[in-house]
């Protein structure tokens, strides 16, 4: 079909299509966009439809000058699923590198230092876990079949759950870490940690050092505050951690008569059990303040709450080497204080899952 205009001896614009496009309303559009294109060039534009038009793929052929002229070719296609899907996986694979690189370099510079546990260890098998995550989605996603194809929904949703429900965690734990405390209390309980061949590890001494910090505050604002240092004997320890801290507080200007050692506890609930009940038997009433270490403020807090101890959580900076696997540590404690909630979010993730496949909305 050509359009002649009326103006005589010029250059006759035209345009053609090749195959007739069926609708009214989507046919008159195209024209419209066709000769539209054609006035405002002055050039011949030909539309050629495929017969893949159903997978959105679109040629257009511009010719400047003519027939005769070269041709120049562009194909315009849109945001498959397909592509879509191979974006999401690129930037996953980015993320499992991003994440597992630094936990494995993290875990094998502590297990050089000597670290043989597994809470020492845990960045470097977290990093592990990463990794075979990152290998599985690769090889369910290179499989391409149907059912290899839902496995890896499944698996995206579960992994994608735990890392929501820990980079929350990550953000509350670091506000709370960072939160500063000012007040004076009538009493302090620092928090008890590993011993290293018996005397105060580095971490320990951190809280130890905010507590002294603390307790010269007070006495310099005419207050006396009990400190308790609370923490057990450990499997591979030889003496209490509470006796390896009071030593610690009393050779920094504590008097002796001020530190009530609390020497049963073995985790955080007894810890701060226990040293409610040191206190209760030495008189002493008031605001608690309990330090700790930054990462750990959080879930101490929470614990504290659940015991009914009135008390303020202070924490005391981390060594940068020690941060992984203690953050770690600390999300799978929080994942245990709130088990049955997790495992009911996964299980509601499977059950969707499952939904998915007999409706026919995942492949099957």
């Amino acid at each position: 079909m050509v359009r002649t205009p009326a103006s005589a001896g010029k250059t006759t614009p035209q345009w053609r299509l090749r195959r007739p496009w069926r609708g009214g309303t989507a046919r008159s559009a195209r024209r419209g966009l066709v000769s539209s294109g054609a006035f405002v060039t002055g050039r011949t534009i030909t539309v050629e439809r495929t017969d893949d038009m159903d997978s959105a793929w679109t040629t257009c052929t511009h010719r400047p000058g003519g027939p005769e002229a070269g041709r120049r070719t562009a194909s315009v296609h849109p945001w498959t699923p397909r592509t879509v899907g191979r974006v999401f996986l690129t930037v996953a694979a980015v993320c499992c590198a991003a994440v597992a690189v630094p936990l494995l370099v993290n875990g094998v510079r502590a297990f050089r230092r000597g670290a043989r546990s597994l809470t020492r260890l845990l960045a470097l098998v977290a990093g592990l876990a990463v990794l075979a995550l990152g290998v599985l989605v690769a090889v369910l996603a290179a499989v391409g079949t149907t059912v290899s194809t839902a496995l890896l929904v499944l698996v995206l949703a579960l992994a994608g759950y735990l890392a929501l429900v820990f980079l929350v965690f990550l953000g509350a734990a670091l506000t709370y870490g960072h939160v500063r405390v000012t007040e004076e209390a009538e009493s302090l309980v620092v928090l008890g940690c590993g011993l290293v061949h018996g005397a105060v590890s580095p971490m320990l001494r951190s809280r130890l050092d905010r507590t002294l910090e603390v307790f010269h505050r007070s006495v310099a604002a005419g207050r006396t505050p009990v400190v308790v240092p609370s923490g057990g004997q450990g499997d591979d320890e030889d003496r209490t951690e509470a006796d390896a801290m009071a030593e610690y507080l009393v050779a920094h200007g504590v008097p002796a008569e001020l530190v009530h050692r609390e020497t049963r506890s073995t985790n955080t609930r007894e810890n701060l059990r226990f040293s409610h009940e040191v206190l209760r038997d030495a008189g002493v009433d008031g605001r608690t303040l309990v330090v700790t270490n930054d990462y750990h403020v959080m879930r101490t807090a929470m614990t504290a709450r659940r015991t009914g101890l009135d008390a303020r959580v202070l924490g005391a900076p981390t060594a940068r080497q020690s941060v992984p696997s203690a953050f770690l540590r600390e999300f799978a404690a929080v994942l245990v204080m709130h088990g049955w909630w997790h495992l009911g979010a996964l299980a509601a993730i499977v059950v969707l899952w499952g939904a998915g496949l007999a409706t026919g909305m995942l492949p099957a």
